[in-house]
């Protein structure tokens, strides 16, 4: 039977993998190859039902510029200078935008996902759609993305020729055109003017 002591130290040490992985920016299967600790272990280390042995310390710490002995010290603050070793970048490079192994992707990919797979079957980019009149769209059906995750993929979608894309004037409040010019998207040639 385990003490509270030897309980707190375990989930301090499940916070503190889980501290690492979201400074690194890694999914699970991501940190497992990273380390070389195998999947199953880091998930075990990640929900805290395994301890962290020295052999398996050793080998985290040594792809994140630490030793074994500040890893396993709770008290030992870890920089976030971490994500900037050469050993991460390294990683980064060699996986470049793995949806299984960072992050980062998955927000990219759940707007990518939504476009493609909600938007692009109704008939909103029947017409030229700017990007706030994405925008409004999506939040009509229940997800906020910002303007900028936005705008990345749909200028993806139209270097695929999934969409088109032209820049038009913008048109006022008061129905007349402006001078700015806007991108605006489309699945057909439509030239209607925003």
């Amino acid at each position: 039977m385990e003490d509270d002591s030897t309980t707190a130290y375990q989930v301090g040490i499940k916070d503190r993998i889980n501290y690492i992985m979201d400074i690194l920016g890694m999914e699970i299967p991501g940190f497992s190859q990273f380390t070389g600790v195998s999947n199953s272990h880091i998930y075990a280390l990640s929900n805290g039902t395994k301890g962290l042995t020295i052999r398996t310390a050793d080998k985290i710490a040594k792809r994140i510029g630490l030793t074994s002995a500040q890893l396993l010290k709770l008290d030992y603050v870890i920089p976030d200078s971490i994500r900037k070793s050469d050993s991460v970048n390294n990683f980064y490079d060699k996986y470049p935008d793995n949806p299984e192994y960072f992050k980062e992707t998955k927000v990219s990919r759940k707007v990518s996902y939504f476009i493609e797979h909600k938007l692009m079957t109704t008939k909103l980019f029947d017409t030229r759609v700017s990007i706030s009149q994405i925008r409004e769209a999506c939040i009509a059906l229940g997800q906020d993305f910002s303007s900028k995750q936005l705008s990345q993929v749909v200028d993806y979608l139209a270097l695929t020729k999934k969409l088109k894309k032209e820049k038009v004037l913008m048109r006022k409040k008061n129905g007349e055109l402006g001078v700015r010019e806007i991108p605006v998207y489309s699945k057909e040639n439509d030239t209607s003017t925003i």
